[in-house]
């Protein structure tokens, strides 16, 4: 006969929660971003690493919609993403960027898939983490050569960039002019003999630079 079977109702009931209390701590202590929301899009759930990631609390979060938090030209892709999923099984994996509670834009790859209760459609969950989080490998020394004669200034103003920082975000940060940081600009990408931000950007998750 089955184990579970010969438990009483008491000790079923115990199991559970003890299995509960595990599934918490799981979600608690992940390093993942892992939330919830409603088909309309409200947050019903925001574990620490998303709170870490995002910069707002469980308590904020459930007080804000997708839109709040999902870059706008973004949006649309995940709206149909939830779309499709109503009519398909399984899970959906895509990029995409989100602003944080202080206004910094961070790329990220979510996993979502559909919550049902009998059969019918009521949430949608899913783990995220930050695409910057680590780089893709370990960086060569011909690499590293060009980031060694920069000041510090210049690293953290090439950091911030990379996080998804504007130039007027960085002067306040920084507590330096608008002008300043163009012109740290230009030097870093004279220095490193890059021409656009995008590949600063490249450039700074190559190296391991940037974290989320």
């Amino acid at each position: 006969m089955n184990r579970a079977r010969e438990m009483s109702q008491d000790e079923q009931s115990e199991l559970i929660g003890l299995l509960r209390i595990f599934c918490r701590q799981v979600f608690d202590n992940t390093s993942e971003m892992l939330y919830a929301h409603d088909l309309k899009g409200q947050y019903t759930y925001l574990n620490p690493a998303g709170e870490r990631l995002t910069g707002y609390t469980l308590e904020e979060a459930i007080k804000l919609n997708l839109s709040d938090i999902v870059a706008p030209e973004h949006l649309n892709k995940v709206l149909r993403t939830i779309s499709d999923e109503l009519t398909t099984s399984g899970q959906t994996t895509q990029r995409l960027e989100i602003t944080t509670k202080d206004g910094r834009r961070i790329p990220i790859e979510t996993t979502s898939w559909l919550v049902r209760k009998d059969k019918c459609p009521i949430g949608v969950q899913g783990i995220a983490r930050s695409i910057l989080a680590t780089p893709l490998h370990s960086p060569t020394r011909h690499e590293l050569q060009p980031l060694s004669r920069l000041t510090s200034r210049q690293r953290q103003v090439l950091q911030l960039i990379a996080e998804g920082s504007n130039t007027k975000d960085i002067a306040y940060r920084l507590k330096i002019s608008v002008k300043t940081v163009e012109t740290h600009r230009t030097n870093l990408m004279n220095r490193l003999g890059i021409h656009d931000i995008a590949g600063l950007v490249r450039y700074a998750v190559r190296i391991g630079l940037v974290s989320a």
